[in-house]
């Protein structure tokens, strides 16, 4: 009979062996209830190697101790060599050194990782080379399952799929799911993607591409929480140029998370009218040829735009008609204006830069189309030219006056004694409007085409976007003649 002391625990079994000097030693073979051992005493206590068989041990691993049996090779009853561990759900077959797992296979063991921001507590089950999870291995938690390779206790360069990951985007935080190659547990190296289902502000993300730094990097991007800048030249003739940001739906190229080339932005106007513009962008704004469609509650307005570096320039008359249309509150004077009036306009650019050809124009004028029949009903005539005679001049604009690169000079006129105001632009080359002058005691007759009508407690307006305006005070003769 005899009692072995096991991790400061007495155990009672049988000894077989020899005594020296009265002593127990050498080799000797000890059978519990419990457990087995078979090796060497010395002074009584086990010592050098031997063999266990179910001796109760407690193993501190990653962080982790357990309690449960170790089978294997051992050197003064700490596990030494090769042998295997169970505790509960975790085990462990291969190589101990001084007690811990040095080569071999774990299972059940609690891990907890960090993915980006977010950190996971699972389950790993795979190799442990040098006393580290090294080599092939997977992780399972609720949330996500992960298989590949491990370096130093955590996924090195592997490919994971769908696990949760927080991905920031000009400023905004998307929850979604990752599939692709990691490195150092941050999306990086060849083709992955990234899928974020709307967050509590609405936004969505989905990319497809490269990573960089653990954040979008090239590849194809759609997202509603996109934000690009615009730029608009001032109204006072200077070069002054106000920018101004807009946040909406983008899909298109990024190139390390810039949008570059053809891309896709919807969002809505300060005036609450939703719009898309489709065309090339550098350095995420727009910078070229672009067509653009505005939604607005007279129907669909399409247009192509000039960009140079997300702002826009005004080149003829049309392009001023476009942004009254466009920029209009609902219910103020620009609601009047039809969709083909400037559909008309921009079809016939060059028509209404004062000095141009416009022959062909006038001979579109609708006799039928008067003042009153207009203004009862400005919607019903879209693209339709009107002339007015016997109008008075009482104030002009300075022929100088530009705005947004449009050269325009503005009349105001009235029939002697009417209600009825016209408001008449001419555009043009600077030059040609610097020598157009009124006689303001002269009656004109002013064709053109008219863009709005409105009224106040005393005058009604029609604005006339002209083509031609003449005298009709006859030439004074010369000499008598």
């Amino acid at each position: 009979p005899y009692e072995m002391s096991v991790g400061g625990q007495q155990y009672s079994g049988t000894l077989n062996g020899s005594i020296t000097d009265g002593v127990l030693g050498g080799k000797v073979s000890f059978r519990s209830y419990l457990f087995e051992y078979t090796g060497s005493l010395k002074q009584g206590s086990p010592s050098g190697y031997g063999q266990v068989v179910k001796m109760p041990y407690t193993m501190t691993f990653m962080d982790q101790t357990t309690t449960g049996t170790y089978n294997g090779a051992v050197e003064g009853l700490t596990p030494s060599g090769q042998g295997d561990y169970t505790a509960d759900s975790l085990s462990y077959a291969g190589s101990f050194l001084n007690g811990v797992p040095e080569d071999g296979d774990i299972a059940g063991l609690v891990l907890t990782i960090k993915v980006g921001e977010n950190s996971f507590t699972g389950t790993y089950h795979g190799q442990v080379v040098s006393g580290t999870l090294t080599g092939q291995g997977t992780f399972e938690s609720d949330q996500f399952t992960f298989e590949g390779i491990f370096r130093g206790g955590v996924p090195g360069d592997s490919t994971m799929t769908q696990i949760p990951y927080t991905l920031t985007y000009q400023g905004i935080s998307y929850q979604g799911t990752y599939t692709g190659p990691v490195a150092d547990m941050a999306p990086a190296g060849g083709e992955g993607t990234f899928d974020a289902a709307a967050n509590p502000d609405g936004y969505y993300l989905y990319f497809a591409g490269t990573f960089l730094d653990g954040g979008i990097g090239d590849g194809t991007l759609k997202t509603n929480g996109f934000t690009t800048t615009f730029g608009s030249r001032s109204w006072d003739g200077s070069d002054t140029i106000e920018t101004y940001s807009r946040i909406g739906s983008f899909e298109g190229n990024v190139v390390q998370g810039v949008a570059e080339g053809a891309c896709t932005f919807s969002s809505v106007n300060g005036a609450g009218n939703s719009y898309i513009i489709s065309g090339p962008m550098t350095g995420g704004v727009f910078n070229g040829s672009c067509d653009q469609t505005y939604y607005l509650s007279r129907g669909e307005l399409s247009t192509s735009k000039v960009f140079d570096m997300g702002t826009e320039a005004f080149g003829d008359g049309s392009d001023f008609l476009l942004s009254w249309l466009v920029a209009g509150e609902a219910g103020s004077m620009f609601e009047t204006t039809p969709i083909g009036t400037y559909d008309f306009m921009k079809n016939n650019a060059q028509g209404f830069m004062y000095g141009e050809d416009h022959t062909a124009l006038l001979s579109q004028v609708d006799a039928s189309l008067t003042y009153d029949t207009y203004f009862a009903a400005p919607d019903q005539y879209p693209g339709k030219m009107m002339k007015l005679s016997g109008l008075q001049v009482y104030y002009s604009e300075p022929a100088e006056f530009i705005c947004n690169h449009v050269t325009w000079f503005g009349i105001t006129a009235a029939p002697e004694g009417s209600d009825q105001v016209v408001w008449i632009t001419l555009f043009g080359t600077q030059e040609k409007l610097a020598n157009f002058t009124f006689d303001p005691n002269s009656p004109i007759t002013v064709i053109g085409m008219p863009v709005y009508a409105t009224f106040d407690d005393n005058y009604r307006y029609v604005a006339i976007f002209a083509v031609d305006i003449i005298s009709e005070t006859p030439p004074a003769e010369e000499n008598g003649g």
